[in-house]
C-alpha cells in the first residue's frame, strides 16, 4: 500500500495521470481491504486530485469531502491538513474553502505530522494564486520556507521559489524581463526534478509575459492551466 503512495507521487509529478489512477486505485483497495480508515484519507486525496487536474471539479469535491470526513473520524493530526488541502483546491465556496484551510493551519499549529507541513503548504500556495490574494501565497510559501530552514529540501525550495514568482506576477511589480528570467529558470529546475505537474502554469505565465505589462490577475489564470488541458481520469 504505501509502494502506491510512493508510485502515485511520482507519477503524479511527471504527469503520467493514468498511472497515478491505477495506484491511487490500487492504495484505497489495500486500505479498504485491511481496514485501514486513515489510509483511505490518503487515497482519496489523490483521486481528488486527479479528477481536479481533469476539471471533474464534482467528483473531486466529493472525494476531498470523503476524505476529511474519515480524517476527523480517524486520526486528523496524520493527513487532516492534507486533505483539507486538498478540499480547499477544489472547493468553489469562498466561506468553505477559507475554513478548510484554516482548520488546516489548526492542525498544524497542534502537532500534525511532518508530511503535512510540506503538502499543505504547497496546496494552500495554489489556493491562493487562484484566488489572487497574492499576501496570503506569499505568505504560506514564507511559512514552507521557514519549516525547510534547517534542513532545505529541492521539492519545497522550488514550491516556494514558484509561489513568490507567481505571487509576482500577479502584483506586476518586478521587471517583464527579469521575472521571465525568474520564470524560465524554474521551468528548468522543476523539469531537473521531475515535478513536471508543476510547469503548465510556469510555461503559460512565460508565454502570456511577452505580450502583456499589464500583468495583475494573471497569476490566477496560469497557476493551475494544466487543469484544463488534462482529460484523465475518464
Amino acid at each position: 500500500m504505501i509502494g502506491h503512495h510512493a508510485a502515485f507521487f511520482c507519477r503524479h509529478a511527471l504527469m503520467d495521470f493514468e498511472t497515478a489512477f491505477r495506484h491511487a486505485e490500487a492504495a484505497l483497495t489495500l486500505a479498504q481491504q485491511l481496514g485501514a480508515r486513515r489510509f483511505e484519507t490518503e487515497a482519496l486525496v489523490f483521486r481528488a486530485e486527479l479528477h481536479r487536474l481533469a476539471g471533474r471539479r464534482a467528483e473531486a469535491l466529493a472525494n476531498a469531502e470523503e476524505a476529511v470526513k474519515i480524517s476527523r473520524e480517524t486520526s486528523p493530526a496524520f493527513l487532516g491538513p492534507f486533505a483539507l488541502g486538498a478540499l480547499a483546491l477544489v472547493s468553489d465556496d469562498p466561506t468553505a474553502r477559507q475554513a478548510a484551510l484554516e482548520e488546516a493551519k489548526e492542525l498544524l499549529r497542534a502537532g500534525a505530522v511532518s508530511h503535512n507541513h510540506l503538502l499543505f503548504p504547497r496546496d494552500a500556495i495554489e489556493v491562493y494564486l487562484e484566488a489572487g490574494d497574492w499576501d496570503r501565497a506569499e505568505r504560506s510559501a514564507a511559512e514552507l520556507e521557514q519549516y525547510t530552514r534547517s534542513e532545505p529540501l529541492p521539492f519545497a525550495d522550488f514550491y516556494v521559489a514558484r509561489g513568490r514568482a507567481l505571487a509576482a506576477l500577479g502584483r506586476g511589480l518586478l521587471d517583464v524581463t527579469e521575472l521571465a528570467g525568474e520564470l524560465q529558470g524554474l521551468r528548468d529546475r522543476g523539469v531537473q526534478l521531475g515535478i513536471r505537474v508543476a510547469l503548465p502554469g510556469i510555461e503559460s505565465a512565460i508565454n502570456q509575459l511577452g505580450g502583456s505589462s499589464a500583468i495583475g490577475g494573471m497569476a490566477a489564470q496560469t497557476a493551475n492551466t494544466h487543469a484544463k488541458d488534462s482529460d484523465w481520469p475518464s
